[in-house]
């Protein structure tokens, strides 16, 4: 019943008024009665069951102005998610209920951004990075300028500003699909693309390879001659792969110093041939130290492939299959590339890789 209740509710108002018309009450609601069954403080109860009330407080009064801060997130997401005007100007509403002008609520949302960092450590959470951090803000602070435009600027100059306002929204969105360090795609836009990769490969009938691409001893070249090497190390091995790829792979920093290569349209024995040009070029491309010494830097490969000799029912698999013959490129002495290999009455819970 409730999934319906989503499909029919276009915003978040609607989906409010959707949910007390099928239940008789709405998500705060729940959330409050949830909240009071864990003991939580009654403070904590009646902001999460006010959560949708934005009203004016009464001077000095804290425990109103700090339910208003909690609703006023609710906006703030909306607009964030669908980016729509409308929530631009409910947001700038709210605002100026807690006596926040444009400049203020910037203000705050940079305070929150800078502090975001702290929370994640204190809570041993894992937040979004440091790129990503930046779009957020630079898109809360083109929000403000879009709402401007539209109260201040005569229709022709206004839509000659948006658009370059969007355009530029659109870069920050490349941006935040880049890692940080090395400029390739990052793991979250990575996952996406490979997701519909494999969907397409299995719709099809196609091949669909990946590479699991890991520098050898990494954790001994940070060691021994610091944060800064290896972070050269990590760049180095990703122009490598950017040279070495085809046209049509779409290269990632999958995590630490582990990269992904996924490759529409390309069999286990292209995958191979791409990777050992990665490898070759590598071994020619030594890192100069200031002592004057010489780091050679060499990386483990690990491939696997949907289509042709077998098809892997998840995505989770054909990764796991990568993973595997990665660390069988690790057993083997490093430097090399082992394609996983999988009978077809083999589990594709239990991969081995030749």
């Amino acid at each position: 019943r409730y999934q319906q209740v989503l499909e029919d509710s276009t915003d978040h108002t609607s989906l409010i008024e959707n949910e007390t018309s099928c239940f008789g009450c709405d998500h705060a609601a729940i959330g409050a009665f949830l909240v009071e069954s864990w003991r939580l403080p009654p403070l904590l109860v009646n902001t999460v069951n006010n959560s949708h009330c934005i009203n004016k407080p009464e001077q000095g009064n804290e425990i109103e102005q700090f339910q208003n801060c909690i609703a006023l997130s609710g906006p703030i997401t909306d607009f964030w998610i669908d980016d729509n005007q409308a929530d631009c100007e409910n947001i700038a509403a709210a605002a100026k209920n807690l006596g926040l002008n444009d400049q203020q609520f910037e203000a705050v949302i940079d305070k929150v951004l800078q502090e975001l960092p702290e929370l994640s450590s204190l809570f041993e959470i894992e937040l979004i990075d440091s790129s990503e951090i930046e779009a957020i803000q630079q898109k809360s602070k083109e929000a403000l300028m879009i709402r401007e435009l539209h109260s201040n600027m005569k229709q022709s100059q206004q839509n000659e500003q948006v658009e370059r306002i969007e355009r530029r929204s659109r870069n920050l969105e490349e941006v935040a699909r880049r890692d940080g360090l090395t400029g390739l795609y990052n793991r979250s836009h990575l996952d996406e693309v490979l997701k519909m990769e494999f969907d397409s490969a299995r719709k099809h009938g196609t091949p669909l390879s990946i590479t699991f691409i890991d520098i050898d001893l990494f954790k001994p070249i940070n060691d021994s001659h610091g944060h800064q090497v290896g972070d050269e190390v990590i760049k180095i091995l990703a122009q490598h792969m950017e040279r070495q790829k085809r046209s049509t792979d779409i290269v990632a920093r999958y995590g630490g110093d582990e990269f992904m290569l996924v490759m529409p349209g390309c069999d286990s024995s292209e995958a191979s041939t791409v990777a050992q040009r990665i490898l070759d070029s590598l071994r020619t491309a030594p890192i100069d130290l200031d002592d004057g010494l010489h780091l050679k830097i060499s990386a483990s490969i690990g491939i696997s492939t949907q289509g042709i000799d077998y098809n892997y029912p998840k995505v989770e698999y054909l990764i796991k299959a990568a993973d595997v013959a990665l660390y069988n490129a690790k057993q083997q002495g490093r430097d090399r590339v082992c394609i996983y290999s999988n009978q077809r009455n083999d589990s594709v819970n239990k991969p081995t890789a030749n």
